[in-house]
């Protein structure tokens, strides 16, 4: 079978290997470049025990002024536009303790079995992935804080069948990481999560699929899918014309919402713009850490240290908000020592694909033949990318996905938040 996969970042990478590694003709198609978009931005966190979405209980009540300041963690800038505006309505009926267990339970089940398809594709490649298995430290500023999220983290025990370490207070976290500062009063590992370095997880995929034998049309410029009647049956490019498939798999990251509303599905999906950059400390980290109430993720790459924070959803596709960076800055410089923040290079910000109920579009859309959604990952691109690469070749194959991700669920039966 012809499988066009629409989209090189690490989850149409992962889908395209898989679906080699079962026998089917791949053509991975990118407007861009294949490892482009969100690929390279990631933290590089391979983290099944912290899947959770955004929306969560008491959102709207307690941080609705938050949400609408440029400079805080999650930003949502109010637009007039049809589909923003579904995606706000959605979101707000997804800030209850029912919608977010949901939610949480569908993405713990397809997080389950993260390791296990991590590990199978580090046995198949040829190059290793260099995957760090050190677990992260998740740092408090407040130990009341730290001791509620050590005794509610339940989702590492239904994940990995193994809690957090022990609670560290103030001085057993100075001894465990040099690099963090005094305002560090608490903490603790996941020792189950790992790390990698994102852009050469791309570049791994990318040859493997190369040599066996997929094409790959790179710079292919706007595409729209070929549709007879209810059937998909290929891909228009502007660079690279119209090339037909028997399956087209949709994994174009946060440009997979133009082709949605084609399919027929009704869940919003919009651009949430993520930030990072790198610094050079005076001890590099040991492992990752989980900045927790200032909500940034720092990775150890290649003695350096990437700084990655902030979900901005305002529709900005490119360019960067340098208030969202030095947001970044202000809040990480408390957790850490030794850092000349004004010495950071290689800033980043991108576009991540983001659902209303957190969960991703995995599946065939409802009515449709010859197409699989595989989008919406947030930021969980690179923790689930082997997993829904599994998963796209099990559909191709017949299979069914889960239904709670199913690309046609509905978004308006969730009751407003109180």
């Amino acid at each position: 079978m012809k499988v066009l996969v629409l989209g090189g970042g690490v989850i149409g990478l992962c889908s395209a290997h898989a679906l080699l590694r079962d026998g089917h003709e791949v053509v991975l198609v990118d407007r861009d470049f294949v490892g482009s978009g969100a690929t390279p931005g990631n933290a590089g966190w391979v983290c099944p025990s912290q899947v959770a979405p955004l929306a969560a209980p008491g959102m709207l009540r307690h941080s609705a002024g938050l949400l609408l300041r440029r400079t805080s963690p999650l930003y949502i800038a109010p637009r007039l536009d049809p589909t923003m505006l579904r995606f706000m309505v959605a979101f707000a009926r997804r800030c209850t303790r029912d919608a977010q267990a949901r939610a949480t339970s569908a993405l713990v089940e397809l997080a389950a079995t993260v390791e296990a398809d991590y590990q199978q594709l580090e046995s198949i490649l040829a190059e290793p992935l260099h995957r760090e298995r050190a677990g992260v430290l998740c740092c408090f500023t407040d130990a009341e804080h730290a001791r509620g999220a050590h005794q509610q983290w339940r989702v590492v025990d239904r994940v990995a069948g193994t809690g957090p370490g022990p609670l560290h207070d103030a001085d057993a976290m100075a001894e465990e990481e040099r690099a963090l500062a005094r305002n560090v009063t608490a903490g603790f590992v996941l020792p189950q999560d790992s790390h990698l370095d994102p852009a050469a997880l791309a570049r791994t995929l990318r040859a493997a699929v190369e040599r066996t034998g997929a094409k790959i049309v790179e710079q292919a410029g706007a595409c729209e899918l070929l549709l007879t009647g209810k059937r998909v049956t290929g891909v228009r490019t502007s660079s690279a014309g119209d090339i037909a498939a028997d399956e087209v798999v949709i994994a174009a990251g946060a440009d997979s919402a133009r082709y949605l509303p084609q399919l027929g599905i009704r869940v919003p999906l919009v651009a949430g713009t993520g930030y990072n950059f790198t610094v050079r400390p005076e001890v590099e980290p040991r492992r990752p850490l989980h900045l927790e109430e200032a909500h940034v993720a720092c990775t150890p790459m290649r003695g350096a240290l990437r700084v990655a924070g902030t979900m901005e959803i305002s529709g900005r596709t490119s360019g960067i908000d340098h208030r969202r960076v030095e947001a970044i800055v202000r809040s990480a410089s408390r957790y850490l020592q030794g850092v000349t923040w004004a010495a950071r290079t290689d800033v980043w910000g991108g576009p991540r694909p983001v659902t209303p109920d957190g969960m991703p579009l995995l599946g065939r859309p409802e009515g449709i033949q010859g197409c699989i959604v595989a989008t919406g990952h947030g930021m969980y691109g690179v923790t689930l990318a082997p997993t829904t690469g599994r998963v796209v070749a099990e559909v191709v194959a017949g299979a069914t996905a889960m239904p709670g991700l199913a690309p046609s669920r509905s978004i308006q039966r969730a009751k407003p938040s109180t």
